[in-house]
């Protein structure tokens, strides 16, 4: 359970203060590999996050900055700032007001995110 959480957390930014990407937070568990984590439990956590950040991915569509957000874009997934609190949801439709206040968020908070929207058919 230990190896999930710390999965998560980094990657949500509560543990090193900032936001690593899947494939630097699958590079911190396979790190900690013998040390953190039983070596049993980190292939075996491998080898299901692997097909589950792929199915993720597919699901997810584009990763973007705030910066490339348009109007009429749709969030494909919950947007969670830095202590973890949601700030938007899953599916969520976003405006040019909202684009605004998202980027401002950015500039007084200092922080950047990743944000996950869906992608155009034929896109």
């Amino acid at each position: 359970l230990a190896l999930a959480n710390d999965y998560d957390a980094v990657q949500l930014g509560t543990i090193l203060n900032k936001h690593l990407t899947v494939a630097e937070a699958t590079h911190f568990i396979t790190e900690g590999r013998g040390n953190r984590y039983d070596p049993a439990v980190v292939d075996a956590f491998l080898g299901k996050a692997q097909v589950a950040d792929e199915a993720v991915a597919l699901e997810s569509g584009a990763q973007i900055n705030s910066a490339q957000l348009t109007p009429g874009m749709v969030l494909s997934k919950d947007l969670i700032g830095r202590s973890g609190n949601l700030l938007l949801s899953k599916d969520y439709v976003l405006d040019a007001l909202l684009i605004n206040q998202i980027q401002n968020f950015e500039r007084l908070e200092q922080e950047q995110f990743v944000i996950h929207v869906h992608m155009k058919k034929g896109g």
